[in-house]
This record gives structure tokens, C-alpha cells and sequence, in this order.
């Protein structure tokens, strides 16, 4: 193998004539051996690092960490990222669970159009129980006007007032407040 005009290695053919009169086989040899030397010193390791944390290890969880130490990956088995999910039980299984809880459960076509679609949950959650603008701003005591603003992501509302808006609609605080 030698390196020719064009900067690439290549292997010597069986006629002298297609290798440079300069190079030689031992120089051949050493020219790769060196060039290989000085690629393996140059190149970085670019992969994060990896370790295993002690409390975990039987789990087969293994974290990787950023380069400030903190966590940023956590590989975990598959049975166990199953379970996290929800997988392993049915959808009617979960259901009967959340009434056993007494949660109340929402069609899939309201959460989708807060999830999915990005509507305001409070005028989503404000249509499905039936209600007018004016008819929530009077139950919780507010213009209808700034009911409608904050519906409009123009203003938003107290945590005073979402609270009220919460107990009204029948729902948690998180469910109305967006990330």
C-alpha cells in the first residue's frame, strides 16, 4: 500500500511502474502505520457517557449522563418501558380503573382537540359541559369579556380566577393551565 499523487492509500499493483520510484516498502509501511497512529490520536470520542447506577443495576436500567454530569437518557427493558406506558393493560382495564377512582373520563374527540389540535382547554371543557361564555363568567364571577380573552390566549387569567374556572368546569387546575 503506499499513498499516491492523489493523497489516497492504495494497493501497489504487480508492475513497479505504478508505484512512485521514492517510496519503498518499508516506507510504505511506515507511512500507514503513521497516518493510522495520528487518525486514532486526533480523533475525539464523541459519545456521552455511560454508566449504570448502582441502585438499578439488577433492573437493567442504564443512564447516560450530559457533560455537566446530569442525566439525559435512561435505557430501560422493554417489559419495564411497557409497563410505564400503559401498554400491558387494556384500554378497558384502565378505563374501569379510573372509575373505580372515581375519575371522570372524557371523549377521545376533547382530548384531541386540546392535545392534537391546540384549542383552549377552558373553552373546550366550557362547550362540552354546555355551558355559554355568559354562563360560566357567572358562575365564577367574571366579565364575560375577559372570559373570552383568556379563552383567546389574549390575557391570562389569575390563579384566582382559573381556579374558580377549574371548580366550575369539574376539572383540575393542571388540565386548564398549558405548558
Amino acid at each position: 500500500m503506499f499513498r499516491g499523487k492523489t493523497g489516497r492509500l492504495a494497493v501497489a499493483g504487480k508492475s513497479a511502474a505504478k508505484r512512485p520510484a521514492s517510496v519503498g516498502v518499508k516506507s510504505q509501511k511506515a507511512t500507514v502505520r503513521k497516518t493510522t497512529a495520528r487518525r486514532a490520536t486526533t480523533r475525539k470520542s464523541v459519545e456521552p457517557k455511560t454508566f449504570v447506577a448502582s441502585p438499578y443495576r439488577k433492573k437493567g436500567y442504564q443512564v447516560t449522563l450530559k457533560e455537566g454530569g446530569r442525566p439525559e437518557f435512561v435505557k430501560v427493558p422493554y417489559k419495564h418501558y411497557l409497563r410505564l406506558i400503559g401498554a400491558d393493560k387494556s384500554d378497558e382495564r384502565l378505563a374501569a380503573e379510573a372509575l373505580a377512582r372515581n375519575e371522570e373520563t372524557f371523549p377521545a374527540d376533547i382530548v384531541e382537540r386540546i392535545v392534537i389540535d391546540g384549542d383552549n382547554p377552558i373553552k373546550v371543557y366550557r362547550k362540552y359541559r354546555g355551558l355559554t361564555q355568559m354562563q360560566l363568567a357567572e358562575q365564577v364571577s367574571i366579565n364575560a369579556v375577559y372570559l373570552s380573552q383568556i379563552e383567546r390566549g389574549d390575557r391570562q387569567g389569575s390563579t384566582k380566577t382559573l381556579i374558580a374556572l377549574a371548580q366550575a368546569l369539574r376539572v383540575d387546575l393542571d388540565d386548564l393551565v398549558r405548558d
